[in-house]
């Protein structure tokens, strides 16, 4: 692959991201084909660092131009425990839209409170653990 299309490419990354000498994407520090060769594809990797940078940059400017704002996120876009826990670290807000990303935040030491429960039109009901309840008793 050409030099200019690699750095091009390279933009579609999170910051640090770099091809090293052997031609390999190394994300968050981690060669990618040595975690699909240990984990199998496919698989998300979520570098951590420029996660929390990425939420760090949001919550100042939203900070600054709406100081009594709530970050909260979005999980339906990416139900996944390590990145509830990770937002939990950060102080933002979790949106959930679900009972299994109800489940998904109710894995981890996410406070129930620092989640936005979208109840509406939604059964809030695991077979496992019965009834899932919004904590903020909001509906949007």
């Amino acid at each position: 692959m050409p030099a200019d299309t690699t750095i091009d490419i390279l933009g579609l990354f999170p910051p640090g991201s770099a091809v090293d000498p052997d031609g390999e994407l190394v994300v968050g520090g981690c060669r990618l084909a040595d975690l699909a060769a240990r984990w199998g594809t496919p698989m998300y990797v979520v570098d951590e660092q420029a996660v929390r940078s990425q939420v760090r940059r949001y919550q100042q400017a939203l900070g600054a131009a709406w100081p009594h704002s709530r970050m909260v996120w979005a999980s339906k876009a990416f139900p996944c425990t390590a990145v509830y826990r990770l937002m939990a670290a950060e102080g933002i807000g979790v949106d959930i839209a679900g009972a299994g990303e109800g489940l998904g935040r109710g894995a981890t030491d996410a406070d129930a409170s620092a989640c936005d429960e979208n109840c509406l039109a939604h059964s809030m009901t695991s077979p496992e653990l019965g009834p899932i309840v919004c904590p903020t008793n909001r509906l949007a």
